[in-house]
């Protein structure tokens, strides 16, 4: 079983792993900024054990550096990979952790920082650990990321070329040879592999990513688009992949954005059976643009919460906010306005309606629900809808989304 896609991520954006945990504590570092400056330029070689030893001693130099630390942070995490004994690797992984709580504290806010933050939980246990149930491939996989830790990428490539022919549904194997084809600015052959990964398992967003990522970085950005949509169709709550669309449509002069509907009523759960409902004043008004259409919205939802979610998912111990009922919810309004155009009664429709409208017209209604409304609860139905209906959500992102919110 392979890990999921955020675990790869984790796993490749930190370098993988390192050879030693060697640390000189204690000392005070006379030219701090020197050792400093000389410590990220080995991490951004990608020589990370050389890095990692130099910012354990700045770290304790200067406990108040939050570069230093949060990269020590990532650093630590990346190496508690290669500890064998559980115990010692939760140890170490709690201590990178609270190295970037630490950062976060002293205001680092970088997308790396916040995504380990979400992926490693304060214990620091780790369900995932392994990459592939065949332990040779396994073990050939943790011998290219040695080698990829010290920059020998040739090394690297080998090993994870034995861990495929090991295991060949190995997605993690194809999707590092692409990066370090990648790294080494050999496009053609990271692009290879990339689509190899993806033959694997196309469902996983991370080599989608990587290939746009670095079709975007040679100019190549209507190729780039492509790869990046489908990364964030595939994964859409995962803050990377919003911030690698942004980046594409900051380099497009792009705004990117979702269609601004606003909706003038709240419901909140109140005693047990019992919902608060919220209007707007100026739902109630005498303005002929169709929002007395919320206040059918607003019922529905208040049914939902009172009774009908129970109804709807009887194995579901407690209420959740769903896609179901916001549909429900949108069908009813959108017949309001309907029946009140019929009646005349609509001399210029509220634009936020006809937002709504265009949207259900074009059977796009429950895309917009799941990616531009989406909380936990609604979260929740999103795998079941992305399944049978991608092509719904690549056209809602391409057509709204990327065209800040549609015209």
């Amino acid at each position: 079983m392979h890990k999921s896609h955020s675990n790869i991520f984790f796993t490749v954006v930190l370098a993988l792993c390192l050879l030693t945990a060697s640390t000189a504590f204690g000392q005070k570092i006379e030219n701090y900024e020197a050792e400093r400056e000389r410590a990220f330029q080995l991490y951004n070689q990608n020589k990370l054990t050389e890095a990692k030893e130099i910012l354990e001693r700045l770290a304790v130099s200067n406990p108040h550096d939050r570069d230093v630390l949060e990269v020590l942070g990532l650093l630590i995490i990346a190496h508690s990979m290669n500890i064998k004994e559980a115990a010692e690797r939760k140890k170490e992984r709690v201590r990178g952790r609270q190295m970037l709580v630490r950062a976060k504290e002293l205001g680092a806010d970088s997308n790396l920082l916040k995504n380990m933050l979400e992926l490693i939980p304060p214990d620091g246990s780790d369900t995932e650990g392994r990459m592939s149930n065949v332990s040779e491939a396994e073990d050939a996989m943790r011998d290219a990321e040695t080698a990829f830790a010290r920059g020998d990428f040739p090394k690297a490539l080998e090993a994870y070329g034995r861990a495929l022919k090991l295991d060949p549904q190995l997605y993690e194997a194809a999707l590092f040879t692409g990066d370090v084809y990648r790294k080494t600015n050999e496009s053609a052959k990271a692009a290879e592999w990339f689509q190899r990964a993806i033959n694997i398992n196309p469902n996983f967003e991370t080599a989608h990513r990587y290939w746009g990522e670095m079709l975007m970085l040679e100019g190549k950005l209507d190729e780039a688009r492509d790869k990046l949509v489908e990364a964030y169709i595939l994964s859409p709550y995962y803050r990377l992949t919003n911030a690698s669309l942004v980046m594409w449509g900051e380099r497009k002069g792009l705004r990117l954005a979702h269609p601004v509907i606003e909706i003038p009523t709240s419901v909140s759960s109140a005693e047990k059976g019992k919902t608060n409902l919220t209007l707007d004043a100026s739902v109630a008004s005498e303005k002929e643009d169709g929002r007395s259409a919320w206040i059918s919205y607003a019922a529905v939802r208040s049914n939902w919460m009172s009774k009908k979610f129970a109804e709807t998912y009887p194995n579901e111990k407690q209420y959740r906010h769903s896609m179901a009922e916001e549909m429900d919810a949108f069908r009813l309004a959108l017949s309001s306005v309907e029946q009140q155009t019929k009646d005349k009664k609509i001399k210029q429709l509220d634009p936020s309606l006809a937002r709504l409208k265009r949207l259900s017209e074009a059977g796009l209604l429950e895309a917009y629900i799941l990616l531009a409304m989406a909380d936990e609860g609604i979260a929740h139905d999103y795998p079941a809808y992305a399944k049978a209906n991608r092509d719904k959500l690549r056209r809602y992102t391409v057509e709204y989304v990327l065209t800040g919110g549609g015209k």
